[in-house]
Formats: C-alpha cells, structure tokens, sequence
C-alpha cells in the first residue's frame, strides 16, 4: 500500500534493513537545472516539459517539492545508506543529478560504484540487453 504524503509512513516501514541499493538514473530534484538537464531538454525520452510532469506529480503542493524528505532524496540525507551500486547515462538529462548523487554518497562514506554508460540515453536501463551489457561491466 502507497503512503499518502500527507499521512506518515506505517510503523513497520521505520526498521526495514537495506542490504543494498541499486540507482538507475535517479533525480535530486535540485532547485536549479543542470548542465545535463540544459544540454539535453529536448530528449525525446525525457523532454523538460515531461520530466516537470513527473516532478509535480508526487504532490500538488510544490512548496513540498524541495522540502519533503519522501520525495527529495537530498532532504532525508545519505548517512548509513548501503553499498550502492549507480548508474547514469551520458545523455541523459539526469546525468548530472547521478554524479551528484555519487559525489554525496562517498562524501558520506557510503561505498560507492558510479557507472556512467557512453551513449546511454534516459530510459535505456529499460532494454533487458542494455542492462545486462551494463552489469556486465561492473
């Protein structure tokens, strides 16, 4: 069952152990756009106007946007996260937001391996062979 933002999450979510965690192309919802976001804002996969959709879709408050640690991962901090295995893609418009990402994590001592995959466009770790190459790779 999904969690309503504005209901706080149910008690047994609070001691759920990671082992792990495996990134693909995650978004920060940072205040401000990246180099990655601007260079390709036009992707066919992941156009600004639909990456916005996206974005306000979790909450109609925006104000919540930034703010909430359940929607914005930079709000709940990365300290005693698990050995996290990362992935971005070269054009991708998220590119930046995984090497921030990375960047944060090994500041807080989280192990950490960041793959940026050559060519690789937002939405490709969908095509079973991609990923497996990928995987691969690590």
């Amino acid at each position: 069952k999904l969690t309503p933002l504005n209901e706080p999450a149910p008690a047994e979510m609070e001691n759920i152990a990671l082992h792990s965690l495996f990134a693909v192309q995650p978004a920060m919802l940072l205040e401000f756009p990246t180099k990655s976001q601007l260079e390709m804002s036009s992707s066919y996969m992941l156009p600004h106007y639909l990456g916005r959709f996206f974005v306000e879709a979790y909450t109609n408050k925006k104000e919540e946007l930034f703010h909430d640690r359940r929607i914005n991962p930079l709000k709940a901090g990365m300290h005693g996260l698990p050995r996290t295995i990362l992935l971005t893609g070269d054009r991708d418009p998220l590119r930046d937001e995984g090497v921030i990402t990375a960047h944060l994590l090994e500041k807080a001592s989280v192990p950490t391996n960041h793959v940026n995959v050559e060519n690789a466009y937002h939405g490709q770790f969908m095509f079973p062979s991609r990923i497996r190459t990928t995987l691969l790779e690590l």
